[in-house]
């Protein structure tokens, strides 16, 4: 770790310092979304730190500045994108749902069911029906 990279306050808390969040902003951005790197169900914030050479709270500092939300949080919105992408797609228009979240990283279909629906606001299956109406 730098010490031009992080400023002590307080004790526990830091911050990053803003070229330094720009730099991993735009490794991550790589990572998760040029690389794919969502679509690994087990894809976590220590595998994404490992990838890019630095800590777990220099990424988390990333999304919490940069994203204003969480890795999870993030990476599930790829996943849900993907998704989308995917239900609207001709090819996959005869295609299950249940089929349909595994191609893009999530692990369980419970899962995939509360995220599609946080972000979406319907279901998947409602998504999919909409889209082929």
């Amino acid at each position: 770790m730098q010490e031009g990279n992080v400023q002590e306050q307080r004790g526990r808390s830091f911050q990053v310092c803003p070229a330094k969040l720009d730099e991993l902003c735009s490794q991550v951005k790589y990572e998760l979304l040029a690389q794919e790197k969502y679509k690994e169900p087990d894809y976590s914030i220590d595998k994404l730190a490992y990838d890019l050479g630095t800590c777990t709270r220099y990424v988390s500092a990333v999304f919490a500045e940069r994203f204003n939300c969480s890795f999870r949080s993030f990476l599930n919105h790829c996943r849900v994108e993907a998704a989308t992408s995917l239900m609207e797609d001709e090819k996959y228009q005869d295609s299950k749902v249940g089929d349909i979240y595994q191609l893009v990283g999530f692990a369980n279909r419970q899962s995939f069911y509360n995220w599609f629906t946080k972000f979406m606001g319907l279901t998947p299956r409602q998504y999919h029906l909409k889209c082929w109406e």
